[in-house]
């Protein structure tokens, strides 16, 4: 189709198109001169040294009381020395017995019954040993059968009667 010039509708309008494109690439890449105005009056059209500039500033009106900085030292002195400062028993592992309590396939049972032995004898004596497909819930660290019989009676009394002693690789206090 033709135009009345007799030139296609079509090369009309990507002229147009062509055209418009320059005009808003012209207008985007205009200069800051109005920027750089406004950013003169603010300094009121003079510029100033650094030495100047600096010349009323006290920097001690932005320092804090030597207390109020003593006192943030020693707490902060404190914190670290009480993450570093503690005490680190060594252990061994030797052949020993611990009271197994259940033996599950069940994660959630055996996190459960974990948690439940916690309340009744020390948290860091109670292991779950997964050896698949089965989540052992173990109590205690024993280096002779009859010190951990001691321990499965407790636990027999406290709700637990299928408590039943196994031998393992128990935590110790080295010598």
């Amino acid at each position: 189709m033709l135009d009345q010039e007799g030139k296609p509708v079509g090369i009309r309008l990507q002229l147009w198109i062509l055209l418009f494109s320059i005009v808003i690439v012209v207008l985007g890449c205009a200069s800051g001169k109005r920027s750089e105005k406004a950013i003169g009056h603010s300094m009121e059209g003079r510029s100033i040294s650094l030495q100047e500039a600096e010349s009323g500033f006290d920097p001690s009106a932005y320092n804090p009381p030597i207390a109020e900085i003593e006192s943030t030292l020693v707490r902060q002195w404190a914190s670290q020395e009480s993450k570093t400062s503690s005490i680190k028993l060594v252990t061994e592992r030797k052949a020993g017995f611990r009271v197994q309590v259940l033996m599950t396939k069940d994660i959630d049972e055996a996190t459960q019954s974990r948690i439940t032995l916690q309340s009744v004898v020390p948290a860091d004596s109670v292991y779950v040993v997964f050896e698949p497909p089965y989540y052992k819930v173990r109590v205690g660290n024993f280096l002779t059968r009859p010190e951990a019989a001691e321990l499965m009676q407790f636990l027999h009394q406290r709700g637990f009667p299928d408590a039943w002693i196994v031998p393992d690789q128990v935590t110790v206090p080295a010598r």
